[in-house]
């Protein structure tokens, strides 16, 4: 019956109107907020950024139970936070300056120093905790051997030991958190960035804790900028800016083959970043510069859940604890969190809709009342 044609434009109307759903959170917190790191839809740890006069830089730490109405600060013993690892609403680990990691297993009422004394070796930018025994902290090496720094702890902390000793051809990671992913404190993915941009970018892997690397199957030469994500040893993304277009790489056999899954044709020198969810293997999302899309089906197909039509969200972090549940921070310092990252989202403007050209109300056929239309 044609009246189905008014049925289905009123559905397309709908569908291209229903947004996943941002909300603003603002809260008594210090500072401009700087990354984000939630355990759920409820707990989440913030990082603020505040400027001095003189151009220094302060970061303080928050924490909110009740999904970001009101925030703690937590006394902190170091001035700048490279990267968090958090095991629980308590127990959490800080990269700082200077190569020093801190420990609290008290939300912040105490701190634990280690590995102070391997400041000669580099920056670190990027640490993750297994468990409360296992973790591995990496970053750069200071000229002029570059050697970048991957740290190994299986007690705690209470040693760190560096597994690296290569410096792979003069690259470095252009403090980039999201040039390194580990799976496990053996098993990890890092993608070098040579600093004088002339060679070409090629992902490593190792299965050592970083003491021995193979290269990849996937090599870019340089553009913009990477991020790396792995779900388990045999899935990973790559979020590659490029020109003219942004993409999105998979692989399904542990980097031996790789194939674009997401290509945008919106290209800039911002933007990125890719997630995914440990209790949800299939689930990726992807920042993009003009978007943020999903995939529920291990990227073989993609929604846009972006927070409006078209805007360039410049997201500066975001953390997925959830495959319902996102939390970002934009360069602005605005915070926004969803609790239906999942559901049907908006249709994009970009994409054309199939839409009847004329609509025609007609009796319905067979006619009950009319039994020559049997």
């Amino acid at each position: 019956m044609k009246i189905n044609y008014i049925i289905i434009l009123i559905l397309v109307i709908f569908l291209s109107n229903v947004y996943s759903q941002w909300v603003e959170i603002n809260g008594n917190f210090e500072g401009k907020p700087y990354r984000i790191d939630a355990i759920d839809s409820s707990k989440v740890f913030l990082i603020t950024l505040s400027t001095f006069s003189n151009a220094s830089h302060y970061m303080s730490l928050y924490y909110s139970e009740n999904g970001g109405d009101q925030w703690e600060k937590i006394n902190t013993p170091f001035r700048r936070i490279k990267d968090i690892s958090i095991i629980s609403e308590n127990v959490i680990w800080i990269a700082s300056d200077s190569m020093r990691i801190f420990n609290s297993y008290n939300r912040g009422n105490s701190w634990e120093v280690q590995n102070e004394g391997m400041f000669a070796l580099g920056e670190l930018y990027y640490i993750e905790m297994f468990d409360t025994n296992n973790g591995i902290a990496a970053g750069d090496g200071y000229p002029p051997e570059r050697i970048p720094p991957f740290l190994k702890t299986t007690d705690g902390g209470k040693n760190w030991l560096n597994a690296n000793l290569s410096n792979f051809a003069g690259a470095i990671s252009v403090k980039n958190m999201d040039s390194f992913d580990f799976i496990s404190v053996n098993t990890g993915y890092y993608m070098p960035h040579i600093e004088n941009h002339t060679f070409e970018e090629q992902l490593f892997k190792t299965n050592d804790s970083g003491t021995s690397w193979t290269a990849t199957n996937f090599i870019e030469n340089f553009k913009y900028g990477h991020w790396i994500k792995f779900v388990n040893e045999s899935v990973g993304y790559i979020n590659y800016q490029g020109v003219p277009f942004n993409t999105i790489h998979r692989t399904i056999d542990a980097g031996n083959s790789w194939e674009v899954v997401y290509e945008s044709d919106y290209n800039a020198d911002q933007g990125g970043m890719i997630r995914t969810c440990n209790n949800s293997p299939e689930f990726v999302l992807a920042v993009l510069l003009d978007k943020i899309v999903v995939s529920n089906d291990t990227g073989k197909t993609w929604m846009d859940i972006s927070i409006e039509a078209d805007s360039n969200i410049s997201i500066d972090d975001i953390s997925v604890p959830g495959i319902n549940n996102g939390w970002f921070v934009n360069y602005d310092g605005r915070i926004f969190k969803s609790n239906n990252l999942n559901l049907i989202t908006r249709v994009n403007k970009s994409e054309k809709m199939l839409l009847p050209s004329e609509f025609l109300l007609e009796q319905n056929y067979p006619n009950p009342f009319n039994p020559a239309t049997k």
